[in-house]
């Protein structure tokens, strides 16, 4: 078959986004049922680890849309692939859309920027009609898929559920230790990530890392990722927090990382936690699971779906019991812990990216079979 891989975006493209292309390009090119892939990626994205890409002009995002579909018209593709929910067809060729990120459709008013919002409403309006428009919809986690279903009143036989896919641990000696933590005393700590954005729910683990109880422990709290645009407020709050009940010293934001200073802090971390609010399918809990992490998460879906009984859970935005839970984690013996992180990697090791790849051509092949059927 002939794929257009379609990454359209009004601006960049996210880390998950790029993780997602660099493991699902190079399967996609050796499998023999892809005669001809052509990629399209922003205007200034680096993408030459996933060979040959197309880009549009850097004038606007409508311009954009129209030299996309040009091209798509000379490519002559069996099948349009869009790894987000833009509809971006030509004629009768079948289109194939994924919902992979579910903030804008769950809590959009939630501490955000004058501008996320008013992009959280225009998402919130397009994606339903654009997944409507599509041939089929791929659901990266049966959460997204139920809601797809029961909130946007997609059909069923329309939807089919892929799974992100998680990579091989590697070699431990490779990690790199982030400079941020490089100075910093030896103490054992409690590690999680993510972009800084309201949705993540960063004021648990601060509120926790507070509580006497988790005090007692010595520990201190390492935040990995960048505070994205629209977001600074919420950063102050969370740097109020902290300077309020002296935490100056318990905690490490390191700023963006690299995979390799992802793994190292995964490898060397007491516990991992997940305290966001909602997700399409999250990479770093497959992540964390894969490098054996004792993990307390969030009860939100669709956390449960991946932890499965791998982690302790408790209610988003209760810290107390956050603190409780991780209190409770960090007192037990080494054969309660192990139980936990040999159930985690075992959870992990069903997630790989040739199993994705492979769904998601049998997506696009039904999508090719229902137009010809037409």
């Amino acid at each position: 078959m002939k794929i257009a891989l379609v990454n359209y975006t009004g601006g960049g493209l996210c880390g998950g986004s790029r993780k997602y292309l660099r493991q699902i390009v190079p399967i996609f090119r050796a499998d023999p049922r892809v005669d001809e892939l052509s990629v399209f990626v922003p205007p200034r994205i680096d993408m030459s680890a996933c060979g040959p890409c197309l880009t549009w002009p850097e004038t606007s995002a409508l311009r954009g849309i129209s030299f996309i579909r040009r091209k798509l018209a000379e490519l002559k593709p069996d099948v349009i692939f869009v790894p987000n929910f833009w509809c971006l067809g030509t004629g009768n060729v079948p289109v194939v859309v994924m919902i992979r990120n579910m903030e804008f459709v769950t809590m959009p008013f939630r501490r955000n920027s004058t501008i996320d919002l008013m992009r959280s409403v225009l998402r919130r309006i397009l994606a339903p009609r654009e997944c409507r428009k599509a041939t089929r919809v791929i659901a990266v986690s049966d959460f997204v898929g139920h809601f797809l279903e029961k909130q946007w009143r997609i059909p069923a036989a329309k939807i089919d559920r892929v799974y992100h896919g998680n990579s091989p641990v590697g070699d431990a000696s490779l990690f790199a230790q982030p400079a941020a933590l490089k100075n910093a005393d030896s103490r054992p700590f409690i590690f999680t990530g993510g972009c800084i954005r309201p949705y993540r729910g960063l004021e648990d683990v601060l509120g926790a890392a507070a509580d006497a109880r988790v005090r007692r422990h010595g520990v201190r709290v390492v935040i990995a990722g960048a505070v994205e645009p629209g977001s600074e407020f919420y950063k102050r709050e969370l740097n109020r927090f902290v300077d309020k009940h002296g935490l100056r010293e318990d905690i490490i934001y390191t700023g963006s990382l690299n995979e390799s200073e992802m793994n190292w802090c995964y490898e060397h971390s007491r516990m991992f936690v997940m305290t966001s609010r909602v997700e399409a399918c999250p990479n770093m809990a497959l992540e964390a699971m894969a490098h054996g992490c004792r993990i307390i998460s969030t009860m939100n879906p669709p956390m449960p779906e991946f932890y499965r009984d791998s982690c302790d859970y408790y209610k988003a935005g209760m810290a107390d019991e956050l603190a409780l839970r991780m209190d409770e984690a960090l007192g037990e013996s080494e054969v309660q812990r192990e139980y936990k992180t040999k159930r985690a990697v075992e959870i992990a090791s069903e997630f790989s990216w040739k199993r994705t790849a492979d769904e998601t051509l049998m997506s696009l092949g039904r999508a090719i079979s229902q137009t010809r059927r037409r």
